[in-house]
């Protein structure tokens, strides 16, 4: 590489930070959204692993007017269903900000996991890892999927929330703390008092929500236990 991977990666971050900065400000100043913030703070260079409630498939997209406040929407990634690097634009713009691509498949999801972490590390990033461990948003189709598999394994029942799937979030879990590249994780539930926008079709026939609430529960790594 003609460039030093390091100031590649920083100006590649400060690129994929202005695009994300429209879409805030497009949310916010054109469309009126109001986002409210509750409980703990991420701070600025901590490295850590969001772990997010699904309940639209747009919630990612909100997110990034918290991390714009908090001043890290530079060291946001994401980790997303793989199908959605192929979407002209957005996709390769995703690709290239270094957000994580999962394939559902764990041989070689875990590969590509441990690949780009180790990266991120060795490139002193400090990211902001967001992660679904739902693995999908919450719908009329994926509520009655989880009940079901919440009733033959004799778990409790959710409403508002899927069982998690662990594995993929025990692994980002303990091989970040392994490379030393984990400060804390972030337990973010994510609601919308108003009116749900469940998909790209609602945003765009409606436009951004009246208002997004975000709260936020920070664990140090020393509390969570290794799995």
């Amino acid at each position: 590489m003609v460039i030093w991977p390091w100031l590649y990666r920083r100006i590649v971050e400060i690129l994929a930070s202005m695009w994300q900065t429209q879409i805030v400000s497009s949310a916010e100043l054109l469309q009126g959204m109001k986002v409210v913030v509750t409980g703990d703070a991420i701070e600025r260079h901590e490295k850590t692993l969001v772990l997010m409630n699904h309940r639209t498939r747009l919630d990612w997209l909100y997110f990034f007017s918290y991390v714009f406040h908090a001043r890290i929407l530079n060291r946001q990634k994401i980790a997303l269903k793989a199908m959605l690097k192929w979407v002209p634009g957005l996709g390769w713009a995703m690709q290239v900000a270094g957000y994580i691509f999962l394939d559902r498949h764990w041989e070689t999801d875990q590969v590509h996991i441990s690949n780009i972490l180790s990266y991120f590390v060795e490139l002193e990033s400090k990211p902001n890892i967001l992660f679904f461990a739902e693995g999908t948003d919450l719908n009329e189709g994926s509520k009655k999927s989880s009940q079901a598999y919440a009733r033959k394994s004799g778990l409790a029942e959710f409403e508002y929330v899927l069982q998690p799937r662990t594995t993929g979030f025990t692994y980002f879990v303990n091989h970040l703390r392994n490379i030393s590249g984990i400060h804390a994780v972030h337990d973010v539930t994510i609601a919308y008092p108003y009116d749900v926008l469940q998909n790209e079709m609602d945003l765009i026939r409606a436009g951004a929500p009246r208002a997004v609430h975000f709260h936020i529960k920070r664990y140090s790594i020393s509390e969570v236990r290794a799995m």
